[in-house]
């Protein structure tokens, strides 16, 4: 989940995530920002048991991901949140992706993480690099959100907020 933090009066632009991937995404609105990574917790959720827990925990590792996506259809979800601290007001939002994956080998899998490094992607891929073979069709609203920072509802929700990318 993304979350930035805009104060309208002085347009201080917190993003609250250490992804380098999201940073170069909201770099490429050219707006002046901070970017802090928040510390979360990696604990059980409420009511997560050990099972699910463990389960939740297993698709995190590369590999068994991608192989588990092989051959489906697999929907993003990409938290968003713009908090206009002078107003106390907030805009919250999901924003679906779904990637079809292609069927993939063990060896196709191998060569694609030694080619990428992707292992501190969500998803365990690049798909803005060679993780584009991965798939065999890509559809949203916003593609950006595939990547972790939905530029196009971004911009909306800053406009929303008196922060204009292009200027007035």
């Amino acid at each position: 989940m993304a979350a930035l933090i805009a104060q309208k009066r002085t347009m201080n632009i917190l993003l609250a995530s250490g992804s380098p991937y999201r940073k170069r995404l909201l770099e490429r609105l050219n707006l002046k920002f901070h970017q802090a990574s928040p510390n979360l917790d990696e604990t059980p959720e409420p009511g997560e048991s050990a099972r699910a827990l463990s389960i939740r925990l297993s698709r995190e590792k590369a590999i068994e991901q991608l192989a588990n996506c092989s051959g489906k259809p697999v929907v993003f979800h990409t938290g968003l949140c713009v908090l206009n601290t002078a107003t106390n007001q907030h805009q919250l939002t999901c924003v679906d992706y779904t990637v079809w994956f292609r069927k993939l080998s063990s060896t196709q899998i191998a060569t694609y993480i030694d080619a990428e490094s992707p292992l501190d992607c969500a998803g365990s891929f690049k798909c803005e690099r060679l993780g584009i073979t991965l798939f065999e069709k890509m559809a949203g609203d916003d593609p950006d959100s595939l990547v972790g920072l939905p530029l196009i509802t971004l911009t909306t929700m800053l406009m929303n907020e008196g922060v204009y990318p292009l200027g007035r």
